[in-house]
């Protein structure tokens, strides 16, 4: 007579889906640190780099328009805009339950069939994985859209830097 999974296989799922989601957050917050470490030094050196811009572009006898100065800063300060809020919605909630819901769903499924404890506990762990792998991918990828909006900042940090600069120097 073959055994139904009992109380096991919830405490292999626990243990399971717990530590992949704490590595998984470990690894959110090691890149998010990264990513504030980068601007924090971006944005000292872009200050700096927009007042030595400022000096140099206001110390010149030619002039740029008003209008070309304004529209440059308007337009980076727009693109920065979008890149800061790119980063914003990057909370993994929806996708904890979007996993949560999926492993509980496969784990009934097993439940239902008639199989010994182990073949159950290694069914449902399989399951976990193609879970955690796929919930991988789609982390990899917002990861990936972190960076990729940090770096937007750092150069629509610069492009608002030669903004102001060209703005200090139509206004001089």
């Amino acid at each position: 007579m073959a055994e139904q999974p009992g109380g096991n296989g919830s405490v292999v799922y626990a243990a399971f889906i717990g530590e992949e989601y704490l590595r998984e957050a470990e690894r959110r917050r090691d890149i998010q640190a990264q990513g504030r470490h980068l601007i924090t030094h971006s944005v000292a050196f872009i200050t700096g780099m927009g007042i030595v811009l400022g000096l140099i572009a206001g110390g010149e006898p030619t002039r740029i328009s008003d209008t070309a100065a304004i529209t440059w800063l308007v337009i980076s300060l727009i693109c920065a805009a979008l890149a800061m809020s790119a980063g914003i919605h990057l909370s993994g909630n929806r996708v904890y339950h979007i996993v949560h819901a999926r492993t509980l769903d496969r784990m009934s499924t097993f439940e239902e069939w008639q199989v010994s404890e182990n073949d159950a506990l290694l069914k449902v762990a399989t399951a976990k994985k193609r879970v955690i792998d796929a919930n991988r991918k789609v982390l990899d990828l917002r990861t990936r859209v972190a960076v990729a909006s940090q770096y937007a900042q750092i150069g629509m940090l610069v492009a608002g830097a030669i903004g102001i600069g060209l703005l200090i120097k139509a206004l001089s």
